[in-house]
């Protein structure tokens, strides 16, 4: 009996010490560049034109102590509805490492944020309100042992072209005016 909680113990021991060296995700984050320089997060979702392109930055913070000062993996996924189809979006990954350097320490208030823009783009053929699910991220460690990951993902939504919209409307009041003038009798 002494044998078998002793190997209870142990078990669970090894397990304990196993699960905090798995990969504890840093927290990820997408933002703009703004034409001052300045970053900001971006919302829950990017809306983007057909046939057109969005420069993103990735950054994070919390990042394993391990990992600090390596050179990460980019990761990228793109997840759509049935109606449409994942190679409509391109997403062109920086060609330089994300790589968070040992110091300062970062925070939600003063993240590590990649220089290089992540370019998502939008193929010109898209119908307006087709979806996506735009995946952005980085791993450090190989492909048995991830030591640190973080992926952020933003939903992707096509918006119609001016001329979609304007065009209808123009008609409406177009036909109101007809009808308006009718009933004057002139």
């Amino acid at each position: 009996m002494k044998k078998i909680l002793l190997l209870i113990v142990s078990g669970l021991l090894i397990a304990c010490m196993a699960g905090s060296a798995m990969a504890s995700p840093f927290t990820p984050e997408l933002y703009y560049k703004t034409s001052t320089g300045e970053y900001i997060g971006i919302g829950s979702s990017i809306d983007l034109k057909p046939g057109n392109s969005v420069s993103v930055y990735l950054g994070g913070w919390s990042f394993s102590s391990i990992s600090l000062g390596n050179d990460y993996t980019w990761v990228a996924d793109v997840s759509y509805a049935s109606t449409s189809n994942p190679s409509d979006v391109s997403i062109d990954l920086p060609t330089t490492a994300f790589n968070p350097p040992t110091s300062p320490e970062f925070s939600s208030t003063s993240p590590y944020i990649h220089p290089d823009p992540i370019i998502i783009s939008l193929d010109s053929s898209v119908g307006e309100g087709a979806t996506y699910t735009v995946s952005v991220g980085a791993q450090y460690g190989d492909a048995s042992a991830i030591i640190d990951q973080g992926i952020a993902s933003r939903d992707l939504t096509a918006i119609p072209e001016f001329p979609t919209i304007a065009a209808p409307i123009a008609g409406i009041i177009g036909l109101l005016f007809i009808f308006g003038r009718k009933k004057e009798g002139l």
